[in-house]
């Protein structure tokens, strides 16, 4: 009698699928603007904005008028344009531009990074890096398999990796990123699992965030951010034993692992609906100020290479 045992199929992060997600049974758990920053905010009612950067507010309060669609590409081909404060905003140029050739992933880059630094992403000791190259390991073999993600923020003094953003669209359809984004969030947490950062216990998380049949705590949780064009896609990623586990054995995973995938009344959020365009600010503004207070609280290292090995100076 043989048994039989699954093996992962081993692809870069930018092949993977939802048979990749299946082998590591991960699954996805949808839930609303509330519990979602409850994760990341002291705050979690989202409607109140006491806990909001001067940044968020400003930037709310900048965008109010931005119109969306057909009649923003009506005032930029208005002999009007010209004199329009409002149309030389950068965010709003680039919303525009984005509206326009939505299909051009680098006008899509440029909006997003634009976009995180306005919200203070490149603050303090925080970094949006942009094409970093993730190795991807399967077994306990120099990684030769890679995950390249669009955008990973990063603690710049720990090097401690807290948040990954892709962004896909070709020609006039949208792309379902989930297993890229899956498999960057893994990658990420694979460098960090080489320093001593902080564990969180499944008891402090959202219960909706993470199962796990033999009660480990999770080894990272990490921010994901998928966008398409102006459509916006927020996740909390658990990167649990189980998966890591599976990873290092190159074998199916043995319990699942749910993803938190933020969603109200059904819908995406766009950037060009004025309610939708406050709450990405939001979650965004949230985030950033939950990634800034982690990262100062992970050991310190003085270079990429340097996993787990302290800074001395």
């Amino acid at each position: 009698m043989f048994l039989f045992i699954e093996t992962l199929s081993e692809r870069s992060g930018n092949q993977w699928n939802d048979d990749n997600l299946s082998q590591l049974k991960i699954s996805f758990s949808n839930i609303g603007l509330a519990a979602f920053l409850g994760y990341f905010a002291s705050n979690p009612d989202p409607d109140v904005d006491v806990d909001l950067s001067v940044r968020a507010r400003t930037l709310i309060s900048e965008l109010k008028d931005l119109p969306s669609g057909s009649l923003l590409n009506s005032l930029f081909a208005s002999d009007e344009v010209k004199e329009n404060m409002l149309c030389k905003n950068p965010l709003v140029k680039a919303t525009w531009l984005v509206d326009k050739y939505a299909d051009h992933e680098s006008i899509v880059d440029s909006f997003v990074h634009l976009l995180l630094d306005r919200l203070g992403f490149n603050d303090d000791w925080l970094y949006v890096f942009p094409q970093m190259n993730l190795p991807l390991k399967y077994g306990e073999i120099k990684a030769k398999t890679m995950a390249k993600a669009d955008f990973v923020v990063i603690h710049v003094l720990s090097f401690f990796r807290m948040a990954v953003v892709e962004d896909k669209r070709q020609q006039d359809h949208m792309v379902n990123s989930e297993p890229q984004l899956i498999a960057e969030a893994i990658a990420l947490s694979q460098a960090n699992s080489e320093s001593k950062s902080r564990k969180r216990p499944v008891s402090e998380i959202n219960t909706a965030t993470s199962s796990s049949s033999d009660g480990t705590e999770d080894r990272d949780v990490l921010f994901g951010v998928r966008v398409n064009g102006l459509r916006f896609y927020f996740y909390v990623i658990p990167v649990s034993d189980a998966i890591l586990k599976a990873m290092k054995t190159k074998r199916v995973a043995e319990s699942e692992t749910k993803v938190l995938r933020l969603e109200k009344d059904g819908e995406y959020f766009d950037w060009g609906v004025p309610e939708r365009r406050s709450i990405i600010i939001r979650v965004l503004d949230k985030v950033r100020s939950y990634m800034s207070t982690r990262g100062d609280g992970v050991q310190r290292r003085s270079s990429f290479s340097q996993a787990g090995k302290a800074h001395t100076s």
